[in-house]
């Protein structure tokens, strides 16, 4: 590789790779850099890229917050999805716009098992920082070995009961969205349609439930991401500018650092540790990534980047939908045209702090603006 496309390269990349290296840009949307903005795009690609991480990690945050709930309807969501509940959170205007199939089961052949498939048309998205945002797909949310007593009243589940287990098993959680994805669209600043469309398959396992007062109830719980696999798509106005897949693993790959000298990165997937709430629905007040990391590979740019928890971790609380304290830091390595992990070309981090990110890639200030939050 030349030294000029090095350079392109390393002012084209950030975190989760949204950024496309400066050749496949060019021909997709007339722009280059880590800190240009696409034609038509209302941010940076260096933005775009942030954002998409943070988006990420907030869906899987809003799982743990109630394992009934579908990924995309994030921490401040209630634990059930009916149409009264859909109404309010993303402000479907009919009851044609959602539906749902719902069963929950204490007793049985079936004990501790949990299935919900959700449905939304063109439903608005509550807190959404761009206008005209709206939400189109199918998910569908399981349960198994959730604890005694999990199911609610209503079409909801108890969280702080369900991650006690079942019969010496962990309770088990699975998020899988429909063929066509879940699919967002918004309309940016300069007046473009934007579409996110995110196909998502996760497993999280919950383990080592603390009952300190024997009812039954979960004070904290250690939360592992034992499977993911993302692919978000993103157009404006029908061009696509980001292909990129997450997923977690353990194990390592093979790389070059900033020299070129061949390394091994060592990876492991996400592990958090949950404080459930004494009340309600007994979900998570707080929820702590203490380790692992996410490996993002962008498919157009053949980019790859992995991030990482800072050493005092990364913080959701309830009521908010992004991270509240901690720190995230990432690494990207170029992917070479025979598939292998290449040279190391940038580091970043983000730090949060009472909710607020301040975020830095080869020690320049970026941006930091989530999607819709709902």
């Amino acid at each position: 590789m030349s030294k000029k496309t090095i350079k392109c390269l390393i002012s084209g990349i950030i975190f989760v790779a949204l950024a496309t290296s400066c050749g496949s840009l060019v021909n997709l949307v007339g722009s280059s850099g880590a800190t240009s903005t696409p034609t038509n795009s209302s941010e940076t690609n260096v933005q775009a890229a942030v954002t998409s991480a943070v988006d990420e990690m907030n869906n899987t945050a809003g799982s743990s917050a109630s394992a009934a709930s579908a990924a995309i309807t994030n921490l401040i969501s209630p634990a059930t999805l009916s149409y009264a509940t859909v109404l309010k959170r993303f402000q479907c205007e009919s009851e044609d716009q959602s539906s749902e199939v719902f069963s929950c089961f204490d007793t049985g052949t079936t004990a501790g098992s949990m299935s919900r498939t959700g449905t939304l048309t063109e439903c608005a998205l509550t807190n959404a920082h761009y206008s005209d945002a709206e939400v189109t797909g199918s998910f569908t949310n399981t349960v198994t070995h959730g604890g005694e007593g999990f199911c609610g009243s209503g079409d909801y589940i108890l969280f702080g009961k369900m991650v006690m287990g079942r019969d010496g098993s962990n309770a088990v959680h699975t998020h899988i969205t429909g063929d066509d994805g879940m699919v967002r669209t918004y309309t940016n600043n300069k007046g473009n349609l934007v579409t996110i469309t995110r196909t998502a398959s996760r497993t999280t396992s919950f383990s080592d439930p603390v009952d300190t007062e024997g009812d039954g109830i979960a004070v904290t719980v250690t939360e592992s991401n034992d499977e993911l696999l993302v692919t978000l798509t993103r157009t404006i106005d029908d061009i696509e500018v980001h292909n990129i897949t997450v997923q977690t693993m353990d194990g390592s790959f093979e790389a070059k650092d900033e020299n070129g000298d061949a390394i091994t990165v060592a990876v492991t997937k996400p592990v958090a540790e949950i404080t459930v709430s004494s009340t309600g629905t007994y979900r998570y007040s707080e929820r702590t990534i203490t380790s692992g990391n996410k490996i993002v590979d962008h498919n157009l740019a053949n980019i790859r980047v992995v991030f990482s928890v800072g050493d005092d971790g990364l913080t959701h609380v309830a009521g908010t939908c992004d991270p509240y304290s901690g720190t995230l830091t990432y690494t990207a390595h170029e992917i070479e045209d025979s598939g292998a992990i290449g040279r190391e070309i940038g580091t970043g981090q983000i730090t949060y702090t009472n909710g607020s990110a301040t975020a830095t890639y080869e020690g320049t200030s970026i941006n930091v603006h989530t999607r819709p939050c709902h």
